[in-house]
């Protein structure tokens, strides 16, 4: 091993030259900070641990233990060894490098709203959130009447079979758990032959098969009644964004990451269609209802519709300033619906490409919209944490709907014992000081 210190630091930065290699971690490593006075190099990974390395010699110095999740963020404080960590649960901790040593704990919260599906009769409807929870909602009063819990991680797609008695959540813990809708109780977790967090689940037109699109590209399919493991496909260089079945069931499309769609025989397994989209990465697809039109849309804030017997491009819609995220088609009136990290939704007219409505109100990015089953009333979900139903009749706000934290309301004022931090906390996960 060789000492860097012995070398000139202007000599390896312009050659590139690896002097040295730290391994430790057992997973992926997220995120890698120096201290100030460069002798220190921090590491946060996966596997929950943030490690000290003396920079060198590449020893290894501690093992900081304390998040229970991922640890994504990191960094030194200017002018003493304070570390700051910051994991996927919203968790802040503050370190002594020299001592290892954990000063402070803040745990903040954030509910984005990421995914919305609405049930075949119109009566409910389920969201899926970045606090690892699924909310069924009455859609009649707006209140949420049930919480689904069991995922260990964030929530990226929910899904009501097309009966209705079950609902289908994906979560980035790779799994997908199938929720008796009657019952409220978690009756099947499905797990992929693969690595990676579930970004998408669909159910097929007759409610046969569950499909669902992985981080690591890969489409699997389950037989939704035994859960039983069909097949999995290695459908794409990364992750998937969206899988959408066509109106007869017959095809299945995937979108992703990797800036391609395709489509997919459903029976077999096999590709029929591969469209490379060199732009950006693409988000979601949805097929028309005549299913030889495929929507979709992505990073380069418009809207392209393909014919799927040749696979060009018919038609491009512009109008969004930022990425978009979801798609959905309503056939009576020939009106394709898009959400945008713009906050905006935008109502297209199919034949002329021209934007004929906007609905503004949210204040954060769009991320999910569904449409209730009698074309009357739209749900949309936002970063901002909220939820709005809209009169599609009139472009007004029916209603804003907030998932209650998890201490919301409760008066912290009288309380006596609590520290700042402890009230900081408690405050930030709902809680009220008057």
């Amino acid at each position: 091993m060789r000492d860097a210190s012995s070398r000139n630091s202007s000599n390896f930065v312009n050659t590139g030259e690896c002097l040295n290699t730290l391994t430790g971690h057992t997973k992926e490593i997220y995120s890698i900070a120096i201290s100030a006075d460069g002798q220190i190099i921090a590491s946060s990974s996966v596997d929950r641990t943030v490690k000290l390395w003396y920079a060198r010699t590449g020893k290894l110095l501690k093992t900081l233990k304390g998040h229970t999740v991922v640890i994504r963020n990191l960094a030194f404080a200017l002018h003493k060894n304070l570390l700051a960590t910051g994991d996927d649960n919203q968790t802040l901790k503050l370190w002594n490098a020299d001592t290892g040593e954990c000063l402070k704990t803040w745990q903040g919260y954030t509910n984005w709203i990421w995914a919305i599906s609405i049930s075949p009769d119109g009566r409910l409807f389920a969201s899926g959130s970045l606090d690892k929870a699924v909310r069924l909602w009455d859609l009649q009063t707006g209140q949420a009447i049930a919480t689904l819990t069991g995922h260990d991680y964030w929530v990226w797609s929910v899904a009501f079979s097309p009966n209705g008695q079950i609902l289908a959540s994906s979560s980035d813990d790779e799994t997908i758990k199938l929720w008796n809708v009657k019952t409220r109780q978690c009756q099947n977790t499905l797990r992929g032959q693969t690595k990676g967090g579930v970004w998408t689940v669909a159910f097929s037109p007759d409610g046969q098969l569950l499909v669902r699109g992985g981080h690591e590209g890969t489409v699997c399919f389950w037989n939704a009644a035994t859960g039983k493991n069909l097949r999995c496909i290695l459908a794409h260089s990364n992750l998937i964004w969206t899988v959408d079945f066509s109106p007869n069931g017959q095809y299945l499309a995937s979108c992703s990451a990797d800036r391609t769609i395709k489509l997919w025989d459903v029976k077999t397994g096999e590709s029929c269609l591969s469209i490379s989209d060199s732009s950006r990465q693409v988000i979601s697809v949805a097929f028309h209802p005549n299913g030889r039109i495929l929507f979709s849309c992505g990073d380069d804030r418009t809207i392209k519709l393909w014919d799927l017997s040749t696979g060009e491009l018919m038609q491009t819609f512009t109008g969004h300033t930022d990425s978009i995220h979801c798609l959905l088609l309503i056939a009576d009136r020939q009106t394709v619906v898009s959400g945008s990290h713009d906050t905006t939704i935008r109502f297209w007219d199919v034949d002329t490409g021209e934007c004929i409505r906007v609905l503004s109100g949210h204040d954060s990015k769009v991320r999910a919209i569904a449409l209730t089953p009698d074309g009357q009333t739209l749900v949309s979900g936002s970063m901002d944490g909220t939820i709005r139903l809209w009169d599609l009749a009139t472009g007004k706000t029916l209603k804003v709907l907030r998932p209650k934290r998890p201490y919301e309301g409760m008066n912290i004022t009288d309380i006596r014992g609590l520290t700042p931090v402890q009230k900081e906390t408690l405050i930030a996960l709902g809680a009220n000081q008057f």
